[in-house]
C-alpha cells in the first residue's frame, strides 16, 4: 500500500500523540512529514536527524520519524519516498537481488539528473555496477529543485565518479531556431482539425 499525505498525516498525528506532544507549530504534521522526507531523500535514518538539524525540538523530530517508519511497517505501507529508499536499502543488503536487478539493464538513462536527490543517485551507481552504460542528461545552471533535495554535487561530480566519461555538450538552442522565431502568429481564423 502506498501511503498519500492525508495518510502520512494520520500516522505522525498518531506518533505525536504517542509522545504526548501537541501536534502544533514547529510540530505541525506537515512540518514534520517535510523533514521525515528530506531526511529519507537524504538517505538519513532517525537518529542522523541530530546530525542534520538543530534546535530544541529535534529529539521529537527523531522519536516521530522512528514512530512514523514504526507504524508504517506495521500497516504494510510505503510513502513515496520508499519507492527509492527502500530498494536502495534492500540492494545495499542483499548483493544477490542487487546482481539479478544490475543484469536486467545493459543501460540506464536519467534525465533532468541535475535535479537528482542522494537517494536518487545512490540508486543509479548501485544498479550500474562496474562496467555498466549510464548516459544522464542535465545541466548544472538548471537546477532548480534544491528545495525539495536535489543535490547539485551529483552533476558535478559524475565525471570523477565514473570513469571513461565522455561530455557532449549541446551549446545550441534547438527550441528558440530562426525559423521557429520568424514563424507567422496564430491565425485565429485557422481551422483546426
Amino acid at each position: 500500500t502506498i501511503y498519500d499525505r492525508d495518510d502520512q498525516i494520520s500516522l505522525v498525528k498518531r506518533a505525536l500523540k504517542d509522545l504526548g506532544v501537541k501536534p502544533e507549530g514547529n510540530l505541525a504534521p506537515g512540518k514534520i512529514i517535510a523533514v521525515i522526507s528530506r531526511a529519507k531523500n537524504d538517505n538519513i535514518p532517525p537518529e542522523g536527524l541530530r546530525d542534520s538539524m538543530m534546535g530544541p525540538d529535534v529529539s521529537v523530530y527523531e522519536e516521530a520519524f522512528r514512530r512514523y517508519n514504526g507504524l508504517m511497517k506495521a500497516a504494510g505501507a510505503f510513502d513515496f519516498d520508499d519507492l527509492l529508499l527502500k530498494p536502495v536499502e534492500m540492494f545495499g543488503m542483499d548483493s544477490e537481488a542487487l546482481g539479478r536487478w544490475r543484469e536486467r539493464f545493459t543501460s540506464i538513462l536519467v534525465d533532468e539528473y541535475q535535479d537528482t536527490n542522494r537517494v536518487q543517485y545512490q540508486l543509479v551507481k548501485l544498479l550500474c555496477g562496474p562496467g555498466a552504460n549510464v548516459t544522464v542528461v542535465g545541466d548544472d545552471d538548471q537546477s532548480i529543485y534544491s528545495w525539495r533535495g536535489a543535490d547539485i554535487r551529483n552533476i558535478l561530480d559524475f565525471e570523477s565518479e565514473y570513469k571513461g566519461v565522455r561530455t557532449i555538450r549541446l551549446e545550441r538552442n534547438y527550441r528558440s531556431t530562426g525559423s521557429i522565431i520568424a514563424a507567422p502568429e496564430f491565425d485565429p481564423g485557422y481551422e483546426r482539425c
